[in-house]
C-alpha cells in the first residue's frame, strides 16, 4: 500500500462521515 491510496482511504471515510 502506498501512502497516497491510504490517504485516499482516509478522505473517503471522512467524506462519508459528512454524507
Amino acid at each position: 500500500m502506498t501512502p497516497l491510496f491510504v490517504i485516499l482511504i482516509v478522505c473517503l471515510v471522512i467524506y462519508a462521515s459528512f454524507t
